[in-house]
């Protein structure tokens, strides 16, 4: 499968039948997006557990993870990650470490 970014186009190779599950490495985690989104990676986040939200709420921001286009952007989500400790990855980023790494 592939993923193209801005910068950057990553191939994933897809997992063959006989292969087990995804690991369920996103399981109980809220991922936002914040500037960009991509079919392919909410649903690759989907396949390991993830939760795709629209927003900040008081009760998941310990387990919240916020994508989004550039880090430099200044839009009121990346604020609020900021405020909150809640991680934040470039799409780029994100797709490199997450999900091509697991």
């Amino acid at each position: 499968q592939q993923w193209t970014t801005k910068n950057t186009t990553t191939t994933v190779k897809k997992k063959s039948k006989k292969m087990k599950s995804v690991q369920q490495i996103f399981a109980n985690k809220y991922f936002i997006f914040s500037g960009v989104r991509d079919k392919n990676i909410e649903e690759e986040i989907r396949k390991r557990g993830g939760t795709i939200i629209n927003g900040f709420s008081k009760k998941n921001m310990n387990n919240t993870i916020l994508i989004v286009k550039t880090i430099e952007a200044g839009s009121s989500k990346i604020k609020m990650a900021k405020k909150n400790d809640v991680p934040i990855y470039d799409m780029n980023t994100f797709v490199e470490e997450q999900i091509i790494s697991t």
